[in-house]
């Protein structure tokens, strides 16, 4: 018997800043692709929330964003992430790490987990 896994799809985000500006983020394996190739690895971007929370939030906004609109650039995103309160951020990473978890096997999260862990312990000393 064939094993059988449910796909489900990601949740677009909009964002929808205080001029009227509508920007949507995906969060889905193409924002981990981007953050793979572009600043090697949403692991070592992920740990530098607790010394880096704005450049940190805007990398991953950043990979978001660009799923949905392949010409924005770092430099834009930033420009709105200074904008953003800092608990929107956070929700932002937060959704961000859950969908990266859906992606993951079991296994995969668990060895995910322990090195973002020890990581982030080690950015704190």
């Amino acid at each position: 018997m064939a094993r059988k896994i449910s796909v489900k799809p990601v949740e677009r985000i909009e964002l929808e800043f205080a001029d009227g500006t509508k920007k949507d983020i995906l969060f889905s394996a193409a924002s981990v692709a981007t953050l793979d190739e572009e600043f090697d690895g949403a692991l070592k971007v992920v740990s530098k929330i607790q010394t880096q929370p704005y450049e940190t939030g805007a990398k991953i906004i950043y990979a978001g964003m660009k799923v949905c609109d392949d010409s924005i650039t770092l430099d834009e995103v930033k420009a709105l992430t200074v904008e953003m309160p800092f608990d929107i951020i956070m929700e932002l990473i937060e959704e961000f790490t859950n969908n990266l978890s859906k992606t993951m096997n079991k296994k995969d999260i668990g060895a995910f987990k322990k090195d973002f862990i020890k990581e982030i312990l080690q950015n704190m000393k």
